[in-house]
C-alpha cells in the first residue's frame, strides 16, 4: 500500500485488497518533537496493537466533551505518550530489537501471577513492566490472546479452588486473594464459578 499526497489535497491510499479504516488529522505545532523521538512522518506503518490508539482517542474525546481542569494539558500529555509509544513500536518492528526481553518479562510476570494471583492487579503488573495500563493490556492480549483482567480472574479462581480444596477456611482464602471482606469474596466466587465456596466443597471430586 503506497501513500499519495498531492499538494492541497487529502491523503489518498491505494490498496490491492478492500481497505476499511478511520483517520485522524493532527496539526503539528513543533515538528522537532517527532525528530527527537524518531517518529517517521509521511510513512505507512502497522502498529502491533490498535488498543492504545483507541484508548487515547477515547480519553481525548472525554477531555474535549467536559470542562475539566487543565484539559489541554491532559490532551497534550496523552498525545505525547501516544506518539512516543508508536515511535518505539516502529523502531522495534524495523530493527527487531527490544521485543525479546520485553516478551520474556511478560512470560515471567504471567508465571508469577498464576503462582501468586492474590498479590496482583492489572495496574500492578503494568507498573512492574513500566508500561501504562492501556499499553500493557494491549501487549498482553497480543501475546496471550486473553485480556490481563480475565487471565488474572482465572488465576484467582483456580487458586481459590485449590486453597478451599486443601482445607483452607473461606475467610483465609478471602484474605489471601486480597478481598476486603468475606461477603465480597463469596459474591465474586459465585459470579465466576456458579457456586458458593460451600457448594464447591460439596461437589464430589472427579
Amino acid at each position: 500500500m503506497h501513500p499519495v499526497r498531492p499538494e492541497h489535497r487529502p491523503v489518498v491510499f491505494f490498496a490491492e485488497n478492500d481497505l476499511l479504516h478511520d483517520y485522524v488529522t493532527f496539526k503539528v505545532a513543533n515538528g522537532l518533537f517527532f525528530q527527537q523521538i524518531g517518529f517517521k512522518t509521511d510513512t505507512v506503518f502497522y502498529p502491533s496493537s490498535c488498543e492504545l490508539l483507541d484508548s487515547t482517542l477515547e480519553e481525548i474525546q472525554s477531555e474535549r466533551a467536559f470542562s475539566f481542569i487543565a484539559k489541554q494539558e491532559m490532551i497534550n500529555s496523552a498525545l505525547t505518550l501516544l506518539f512516543i509509544t508508536l515511535a518505539r513500536d516502529m523502531y522495534y518492528t524495523e530493527t527487531g530489537s527490544g521485543e525479546a526481553p520485553l516478551h520474556e518479562s511478560f512470560f515471567q510476570l504471567r508465571n508469577d501471577m498464576f503462582l501468586n494471583p492474590g498479590e496482583y492487579t492489572v495496574k500492578d503488573m503494568a507498573e512492574k513492566l513500566h508500561l501504562t495500563p492501556a499499553h500493557f493490556s494491549a501487549r498482553y492480549r497480543q501475546l496471550f490472546k486473553i485480556s490481563p483482567m480475565r487471565d488474572l480472574t482465572n488465576a484467582k479462581v483456580e487458586m481459590a479452588k485449590k486453597l478451599l480444596g486443601d482445607g483452607k477456611h473461606p475467610q483465609t482464602v478471602s484474605e489471601l486473594m486480597n478481598f476486603d471482606s468475606l461477603p465480597n469474596f463469596y459474591k465474586w466466587f459465585k459470579k465466576n464459578t456458579g457456586m458458593t465456596p460451600k457448594e464447591f466443597l460439596q461437589v464430589p471430586a472427579p
